[in-house]
């Protein structure tokens, strides 16, 4: 990630529904979706920069997001 994403009004979609959420952001760091392990799956992406922005498990019940939806 060249550049973090820091305040708000940064949109990012999700990859199963399609829908666009408007999150607010601060972090400096990305994962790189080629990199992830076989359990696990992108689900949503920046649209900014196409950067990974959240990820689920697929052998458990776990997720992780990189932004502040309830912002």
């Amino acid at each position: 990630m060249k550049f973090g994403h820091h305040g708000g009004n940064h949109p990012v979609q999700d990859l199963e529904t399609q829908r666009v959420m408007i999150t607010s952001q601060n972090h400096g760091f990305a994962v790189d979706a080629e990199s992830l392990p076989d359990n696990l799956k992108p689900t949503h992406v920046s649209l900014f920069d196409k950067s990974l922005q959240g990820i689920e498990r697929t052998d458990c019940p776990a997720f992780g997001f990189q932004g502040h939806p309830e912002a």
